[in-house]
């Protein structure tokens, strides 16, 4: 049975209650080069395709989730939300299997959309970086990557990134901290990521 959009937010916000993990991430913004791109694919121990579909709610208390659909490999299907409360470390998190056909249904509605190839290295401390190559509406790999890095308290130190490249064009500053200039970079990497503008639901 479908489930319009209030039925499905009200199914992940109802879900913070039990099944909630506190998500403390790093994100950063590199600009790949072919010695980059090489290392990534001859180190990685897991790689997938993944493509994702999302839709964003901002509340006047300064509360923000985040609903999205993602595809791996075109055979896994999760639904996930992310909750970003003003005051609190983190993002509270809560993911759930889910099925094509909600998959599908979720792409007519949201107002975002991306293609990426997603690989994971081994970090030292046991963590993983995350590094997503987006495709970009022309169908090749976009240059500029998404590194993620997971850690489970705010003491973890950041291991060494897994791959060199140029720091003075890397958005290293976390979001709450980036400077306007960053954040307006961010942004034209994502509406360029963005496949919206072109696909057919």
């Amino acid at each position: 049975m479908s489930k319009n959009i209030r039925e499905l937010f009200q199914l992940a916000l109802e879900s913070i209650d039990t099944n909630t993990t506190q998500e403390i991430e790093y994100v950063f913004f590199i600009k790949l080069d072919t010695n980059a791109l090489t290392i990534l694919e001859e180190n990685a121990y897991h790689t997938e395709e993944q493509e994702q579909w999302e839709h964003h709610v901002s509340r006047p208390d300064g509360k923000k989730v985040t609903v999205r659909v993602r595809a791996v490999d075109d055979k896994k299907y999760i639904l996930c939300s992310k909750l970003n409360l003003p005051n609190e470390l983190g993002k509270q998190e809560v993911e759930l299997p889910t099925t094509k056909e909600m998959f599908e249904h979720f792409k007519v509605f949201s107002n975002t959309g991306t293609r990426k190839k997603r690989f994971k290295l081994k970090a030292e401390g046991g963590l993983v970086w995350e590094v997503d190559v987006y495709v970009d509406r022309y169908g090749s790999l976009h240059p500029w990557a998404k590194v993620d890095l997971e850690v489970p308290n705010k003491e973890t130190p950041i291991p060494p990134f897994p791959f060199d490249f140029d720091r003075s064009e890397a958005i290293l500053t976390q979001p709450k901290k980036r400077s306007k200039e960053e954040m307006d970079k961010v942004d034209a990497l994502f509406n360029e990521y963005n496949l919206s503008a072109y696909h057919c639901a």
